[in-house]
Formats: C-alpha cells, structure tokens, sequence
C-alpha cells in the first residue's frame, strides 16, 4: 500500500495493477514486447540499482543521450520513483554542447546509446559525471558498464518517494537551440501528470488506443503526445531509433495504431 504521497511519480506500479498484462510497449528494432508488469519490474530493479549502488536520491539528476529505446521508458518511471530528475539530451548534439550542458545541469549519471560513443569520449575528460552507462546493441564496444548489467539487478522491490510532491520537477527538456545553446526547461510531476490528464479526456484516450511514437523522446513532443498519455491509460505504444517515413506507413498499417502524432515536414516526408 502506498502511503505519504506514494502515488506521485509511481505511476507504473498503479498501471500494472491494473492491467499489468497487457502489452505497453512494442520495441520494434528489437522486436521485443513488454507489459506493464514488465514496465514495473524494470523500472523497480533500475530505481534500486540506482539507489542502493549509485546513492541517486530525491533531486539528482540523470542524463540520457539516446535516441527512443525502452531504456529510457525504464529511467523515467525509476527517476519518478526516487524524485530523480531525467534529462535526455538531444542525441544530435556537439561534443562541445554536450560539454556546456553537462557543467550546467550537472547529472551525476550519463546513460548512452553505444553510437554515441565518440561524442562521449570528446567531452569525458572535461565534466564531472560519477558514472557512465552504456546502452548496447553490440558486444564489444565501450567498456563503461552495461546497461543489461543494471537492469538485471537483483532487487525488484517496490520503490517510491515518501517526500514526493507535485510541484517537485522530474524532466528537463531542452528547447531547440536554434539561437545558441539550449535551454533546459524544467517541467514538474504536476505538468506532466495533467497534460497526460488532459489529452486522456479531450481525445477520449483508453486502453484499446495506440500509437507508433516518431517524435524523438528528447522533446516534449516524444513524450508528452503521445507516450505518456497512452502509458497513464493503460494503452499501447510502439518505439524504434530512427524515423522512417516508409517503415511508418507499414507499421500503421500492420499493427492497426489508432493514433499518430507528427510535425508537418514528417507527413510531407510520407506525402
């Protein structure tokens, strides 16, 4: 049973009981598929592994460079859960920016994708990340620890974050940097939990709805249309790394996705 304020930023663990079986999210690079029972189990042996070995507490930050992976599913449902904050950074970056971000925001843990190993390398040297986790798709390469390492960790307890409130801020999204750098903007539990809300009830959203996510989950777009309002209503999601205006078009027609949200230069592209 939840209790002081349990329920905030422990969304998974409410889902998963109530539908925990069914599919939340399809991983189509990997052709992988996971429930909602998954979602929590990971998220919990991801929040421990980050807690117990990695000492992440309530206002530490957590960056990712990553394009969309299941991963960062696991890591904003674990930050949520100990009032971490996750910043995923714009995989399109320089060295240099990465650098400049890095010193400014000052995460205590990088997560990144494997392909993004040389931009990494760049900056290393000059910030003060405590530790580096690598999301592989290959053995191999990079010899920071593996994330299969940290999601097989063996405590999967339940793990929430007693002094959690609404106005406490759990992403940092960053605008687009079109001018200079960009600019993290800090978006709370309460923001993220009533736009979710609010498009469940305009949109008339519920678990039968899914959705093939083409928006980069470094952006509001990836995760505020439709990612998180499906996942809060027990609907489906469907994730890949890279956009493919061909590949979106087979996958609508295939998996019948009910939903599908796009800037115009990505419908002209299917155009």
């Amino acid at each position: 049973m939840m209790k002081n304020n349990g329920w905030i930023g422990n969304y998974s663990y409410f889902r998963a009981r109530i539908n925990g079986d069914s599919e939340a999210v399809y991983d189509l690079d990997n052709n992988v598929h996971y429930t909602y029972n998954d979602l929590e189990d990971r998220a919990n042996r991801l929040a421990n592994y980050l807690k117990e070995k990695q000492g992440i507490k309530k206002g530490d930050r957590v960056a990712f460079i990553s394009r969309n992976r299941i991963e960062l599913i696991d890591a904003y449902y674990a930050t949520a859960k100990l009032g971490a904050v996750l910043i995923p950074y714009n995989a399109r970056l320089s060295s240099i920016e990465f650098e400049k971000l890095l010193n400014s925001e000052t995460p205590k843990i990088l997560f990144y994708e494997d392909v993004f190993e040389s931009a990494v390398d760049g900056f290393r040297s000059n910030v003060n990340i405590e530790k580096y986790i690598v999301l592989k798709d290959k053995e191999g390469t990079a010899d920071d620890v593996s994330y299969n390492e940290v999601i097989s960790y063996e405590n999967n307890s339940i793990v929430y974050c007693r002094e959690l409130s609404l106005d406490d801020i759990h992403l940092i999204i960053h605008t687009g940097g079109t001018t200079g750098l960009p600019k993290g903007g800090m978006i709370s539990h309460q923001s993220l939990i009533f736009n979710a809300f609010n498009e469940i009830c305009t949109w008339g959203l519920n678990y039968q709805d899914s959705a093939f996510i083409i928006l980069p989950l470094y952006h509001t777009g990836g995760w505020n249309l439709l990612t998180l309002p499906l996942l809060h209503c027990g609907g489906r999601i469907i994730i890949n790394k890279q956009f493919d205006p061909k590949l979106t078009l087979e996958v609508i027609e295939k998996e019948k996705t009910t939903l599908l949200f796009g800037a115009a230069t990505i419908f002209r592209m299917m155009s």
